[in-house]
């Protein structure tokens, strides 16, 4: 069997379920372990609308259509193609899709920059508490579990701990609006929008979200990639768009600890590589998660002892290099 049979043989095994690229391919490495991880390319087999390229998997066009359909569901073709060609043929174009971009980013671009060397990392925390000014522990959006937090870093540990547990117990409406306070407090005009946002979430949404994404994730591009695409067929507030990156991130961060880092303003100008709406840009994106792995790798032997993931260590250590200068 080529790799689009193999592709196929799965799939087939779990027609008319909610699928992922990443569940695709940690089954397919689990059921053939001699495979070359970066050959497997598993979210040619997903009909998503920025396939403007056209179909790559061969398989798939002999079904004719997808093999799962937009709605992340596998069908096996029956949805057809939903005006994407059968026949892929590059463009060379900006905007194919949140995967394709890494692989078109502009090589013009600066290189990614360590401004950690020489970082105070025993005084990480203290500083970093003494910067969340705004946060308010008696915000109108940390309710239940969440009502009474008295810090940013107490938030954090909580939302985390809760998503942890969420194969027992699914995060709730609580929790996602609690999630989207962390994020956005230290922006005023962002934190407003917040009432009305939840006004339109539905925890359905949510729990479908949940229950597709895997267990776990690896040190994977294309995987985290595949995910942060993944979320905007939910449309939870805050996420809709595709150029929602930040908070897409931030979602899957405090999913993924230890392996999705938070893209936004503030660490793209700590590492020398911001311009106007580049936390919008998903090229930037790709270039950005293994620029934060390189780092907390890096700097590994001064990330230990905390109860931060190495990952937010990183985040937390550019923001205060960024926004206070240390």
């Amino acid at each position: 069997m080529n790799i689009f049979q193999k592709r196929h043989r799965i799939l087939e095994k779990h027609r008319g379920e909610r699928f992922t690229p990443a569940q695709l391919k940690a089954e397919f490495l689990n059921t053939f372990p001699a495979v070359n991880p970066s050959s497997i390319n598993a979210a040619d087999c997903f009909n998503t609308p920025t396939k403007k390229a056209g179909c790559t998997c061969n398989e798939c066009t002999k079904l004719g259509g997808f093999a799962v359909n937009r709605d992340g569901i596998v069908d096996m073709g029956a949805s057809g193609w939903n005006g994407i060609s059968s026949v892929y043929t590059p463009t060379g174009a900006r905007g194919v899709g949140t995967q394709r971009a890494v692989v078109n980013a502009p090589f013009s671009q600066p290189r990614m920059s360590d401004p950690l060397s020489g970082f105070d990392w025993n005084k990480v925390c203290a500083r970093y508490d003494a910067a969340c000014r705004g946060f308010s522990s008696r915000s109108s959006h940390l309710k239940g579990l969440y009502a009474g937090t008295l810090s940013d870093r107490a938030l954090y540990y909580t939302l985390v701990a809760s998503a942890s547990q969420r194969r027992r117990a699914r995060p709730g409406t609580e929790w996602y609006e609690a999630l989207l306070y962390w994020k956005l407090y230290s922006q005023p005009a962002a934190v407003s929008n917040i009432d009305g946002w939840m006004r339109s979430f539905a925890l359905t949404s949510l729990d479908s979200l949940l229950a597709a994404i895997p267990p776990s994730l690896p040190r994977d591009v294309h995987d985290i990639l595949a995910l942060v695409e993944l979320i905007g067929r939910y449309q939870l507030p805050g996420t809709k768009t595709s150029t929602s990156l930040p908070l897409r991130t931030t979602l899957l961060h405090v999913l993924y600890p230890e392996v999705v880092p938070i893209f936004d303003q503030m660490v793209l100008k700590a590492v020398g590589s911001w311009y106007t709406a580049a936390n919008q840009d998903a090229g930037i994106l790709g270039r950005y998660i293994p620029h934060a792995w390189a780092l907390a790798d890096r700097h590994t032997a001064h990330l230990t002892g905390f109860q931060e993931t190495p990952i937010r260590l990183i985040d937390m250590g550019l923001w205060l290099v960024r926004n206070l200068g240390y």
